[in-house]
């Protein structure tokens, strides 16, 4: 074989494969970390789950986004994606990750700290999700990170002062804290988020779960639940009652107080009920 002929040969493999003999593959932690995923949020049912477990090349599977020599995963992108379960912790592995982005699905359970491990990471979009818990300490090793984005999930708790690390955070934009169950008494770590929640007061939308909830059988088909209004009124808001029929869900919205009659509001009547079934609010 001459040189000329071994030459069109690699040329012709470079042109098919896009990086010929040094085609690098994922490291194995990595790909792992991807198929943890698709396990633990019910990946078959996936809106898009195109080449997933399929495919050879983890790269090509739809979401990733890979360096240009298919060595490392540097983004995910399963927005609305109808993933439903826990995050694995293994997503930590995923060490050039620069965006991870998982809003509008069914996460479940708790941030993992191993997110901390992603140092590389600007985005981190969880938006609308079923997640709870505490915002991880961890979080605060992520000094890239330029958008932080949780609204609309379940975490409780203090948050932790390592998020005043966070100093590449975008003013008036990269934090995003609405509708969760979190607080601080830490003045200055107030301050910081403030500077940097979408519309500079995070506080003013946390949940508050009312006390000493109760149902009473009302005439045809509806049940009033009466409660304990909280106290906190300063910021407009309402109560909604979320129902199912079976244990754990899937729940819908049943009933919601009226904006104009926000957190004044002791009771609500529900329905249409059918006679005779279970329902779990």
């Amino acid at each position: 074989m001459t040189k000329s002929t071994l030459k069109t040969i690699v040329t012709i493999w470079m042109t098919l494969t896009g990086c010929g003999f040094l085609c690098a593959a994922l490291p194995p932690a990595e790909e792992a970390a991807l198929v943890d995923l698709y396990q633990a949020t019910n990946g078959v049912g996936w809106v898009d789950s195109t080449g997933w477990l399929v495919d050879s090349d983890p790269c090509t599977w739809f979401g990733v986004t890979c360096d240009a020599g298919g060595s490392t995963v540097e983004a995910l992108d399963l927005s609305a994606n109808n993933l439903d379960g826990p995050l694995p912790p293994s997503l930590g592995d995923l060490s050039s990750l620069t965006a991870l982005l998982l809003p509008h699905n069914s996460l479940r359970g708790a941030i993992p700290v191993e997110l901390g491990s992603l140092l590389q990471l600007q985005q981190l979009d969880l938006n609308d999700n079923h997640l709870e818990g505490p915002v991880p300490t961890e979080l605060g090793a992520l000094v890239q990170l330029q958008l932080l984005s949780v609204p609309r999930n379940r975490l409780t708790g203090a948050l932790p002062s390592s998020l005043e690390n966070l100093t590449s955070l975008t003013d008036d934009g990269g934090l995003d804290l609405r509708w969760n169950g979190v607080f601080t008494t830490d003045d200055a770590l107030r301050a910081f988020l403030n500077s940097k929640q979408e519309d500079g007061d995070w506080e003013g939308s946390q949940t508050v779960a009312p006390g000493d909830l109760f149902a009473t059988v009302t005439k045809g088909m509806l049940a009033t639940l009466v409660w304990d209004p909280i106290d906190y009124t300063d910021d407009i808001g309402r109560y909604e009652v979320y129902g199912a029929t079976v244990s754990g869900g899937p729940y819908e919205m049943y009933m919601s107080t009226s904006e104009s009659f926000p957190k004044g509001a002791g009771s609500g009547d529900v329905g249409p009920l059918l006679p005779g079934a279970s329902y779990y609010l």
